[in-house]
């Protein structure tokens, strides 16, 4: 079976990432992670990013892109986004930076690739440190 994981990991893309930080873990739906708890999470550093998203789970979607080369190179922004997901069965709660073009809601963006159960997005530093309910 085909895994498709979020994607994450055009920082490569992204002019505006400079500065913004987001909050990073990858847990179940009943972990720190998904409660807020800081001690679970780091800090990333969006304009960071790609070079340690490439391989993790956050970076397997269709790019951006690709889709972005025939839109005639939009512009790309930075989020800080949190979301309950199910892949394969496996319901998971992952937080992080998100890149994603101007004018899309990554959320939405994401439930043509995957499973969204609940998802937040926001655009200030360490903004997505609350839960989501689902």
């Amino acid at each position: 079976m085909r895994t498709i994981i979020i994607v994450l990991a055009l920082a490569a893309l992204a002019n505006n990432a400079a500065g913004l930080n987001c909050l990073l873990c990858l847990g179940s739906t009943n972990s720190d992670c998904s409660r807020g708890d800081m001690s679970a999470m780091v800090i990333q550093r969006c304009e960071d990013s790609l070079p340690a998203m490439q391989n993790s789970t956050l970076s397997k979607l269709t790019a951006p892109r690709s889709i972005g080369e025939q839109r005639d190179e939009p512009d790309i922004r930075t989020t800080c986004v949190s979301f309950i997901a199910t892949n394969a069965g496996v319901t998971f709660f992952e937080r992080g930076c998100g890149f994603i073009w101007e004018g899309i809601d990554i959320c939405e963006y994401m439930t043509q690739y995957i499973e969204v159960n609940a998802c937040s997005n926001c655009d200030t530093d360490l903004c997505n440190n609350n839960p989501l309910d689902y």
